[in-house]
């Protein structure tokens, strides 16, 4: 179960319950006996005669005051602090992940859960930061996953949001876009600095995105782009 990102007051979850094909480069493809590519990627079927059950039982340092879920119909019973949530189905098909939202009062305040065992204490401490916004220029080079898997709604998302985070860039920053798949594709040949030329040529740039790079060879792409030496004067990098 992973923690999704803060977005305002509600808190999220996501459980993912399917086993998905993943990617395998060709030499993972090759060998004697079960190769690598095989152990990562178990036989599957379109159809199966078995789901999944949920229940979760949730505590809160406030009172809950609602729990959804975008992905899959539940049912609730809220009782101050406490939310017990379970699938409104007996079972639930294993095709995508189940997400639960839920919204407390405090939930941004500081708090710590204690788990106490036969050798000891385990402490978890929960809270938000606040900082206050500052512009600092910088150098951004974002790493594009276009290998096959992309394809559809997921390289449309990479579209949107790397529009968006280009027009986000500090004035003085400087940037490069690298394309990832079984090839790599940098859009410059070095990082160009942020002003209204190198926006357009980039913008135009991620208008004609497509997932048809490939494989997911991210390993060496990302390595090439790390080892690449900063700008002069440069404050910081960051790979996203």
């Amino acid at each position: 179960m992973t923690e999704l990102a803060s977005e305002g007051r509600p808190s999220g979850s996501r459980c993912p319950p399917p086993c998905r094909p993943a990617y395998a480069p060709e030499a993972d493809q090759k060998g004697v006996g079960p190769t690598s590519a095989e152990l990562l990627n178990p036989p599957v079927a379109l159809e199966v005669p078995y789901g999944f059950s949920f229940e979760m039982d949730a505590t809160m340092s406030g009172a809950v005051r609602g729990v959804q879920s975008p992905s899959h119909p539940i049912e609730m019973e809220l009782d101050g602090c406490r939310a017990k949530v379970r699938l409104a189905q007996r079972t639930a098909a294993m095709d995508r992940d189940l997400v639960i939202v839920l919204a407390a009062d405090n939930l941004s305040a500081p708090h710590a859960v204690v788990e106490r065992g036969g050798k000891g204490a385990a402490v978890a401490l929960s809270f938000l930061p606040r900082f206050e916004p500052a512009a600092r220029t910088a150098e951004v080079i974002f790493v594009i996953d276009r290998s096959g898997s992309m394809e559809g709604s997921s390289i449309a998302e990479v579209r949107n949001a790397l529009q968006l985070c280009l027009r986000s860039l500090a004035p003085g920053s400087r940037f490069n876009i690298v394309s990832f798949g079984s090839t790599y594709q940098p859009l410059f040949e070095g990082s160009r600095a942020y002003d209204d030329a190198s926006l357009g040529e980039a913008a135009a740039f991620v208008r004609t995105l497509e997932a048809d790079m490939g494989g997911t060879e991210i390993l060496p792409r990302c390595s090439t782009s790390c080892s690449s030496r900063p700008w002069p004067g440069c404050r910081g990098r960051c790979s996203c």
